[in-house]
C-alpha cells in the first residue's frame, strides 16, 4: 500500500451531495427518528419522576413519615419467589435490644 501524505490525500476528490439534497436528506432522517425521540423523552421523564418518588420515600422512612416494615414483609425474596409466610421476619429475631446480632451472642456462650 502506497504511503499517502497530505498533499496526496488533500489533492484527493470527495464527492457530497448538492446543498438541497443534504437537506432532504436530513429532514427524512428528523422524521424517521422522530418517534424514537419521543420515547427517550418519555423514559427521561419516567426516570426522573422515578427518582423523585425514591428520594421522597427515602425521606419520609428516614424521618418516620412512613413506616417500611409492612411494605417490605410483602417483598418477595431474591429469587423471585413469595414471600415467607409471615413476611421476611420482625427485627427483633435478628438483632437483640443490646444491637447484637443474636448469632454472635450464641456462639461466644
Amino acid at each position: 500500500m502506497p504511503k499517502i501524505n497530505r498533499e496526496t490525500l488533500g489533492e484527493g476528490w470527495l464527492w457530497y451531495p448538492e446543498l438541497p439534497e443534504q437537506d432532504a436528506i436530513l429532514r427524512s432522517i428528523r422524521e424517521a427518528t422522530l418517534p424514537f425521540d419521543a420515547a427517550s423523552g418519555q423514559a427521561e421523564r419516567e426516570i426522573a419522576l422515578l427518582r423523585e418518588y425514591r428520594t421522597r420515600l427515602i425521606a419520609d422512612v428516614v424521618t418516620g413519615r412512613f413506616d417500611a416494615r409492612e411494605a417490605a414483609a410483602n417483598l418477595p425474596n431474591e429469587f423471585g419467589d413469595a414471600p415467607p409466610e409471615g413476611g421476611v421476619g420482625e427485627a427483633d429475631d435478628i438483632v437483640d435490644d443490646d444491637g447484637l446480632d443474636t448469632a454472635d451472642d450464641e456462639a461466644v456462650a
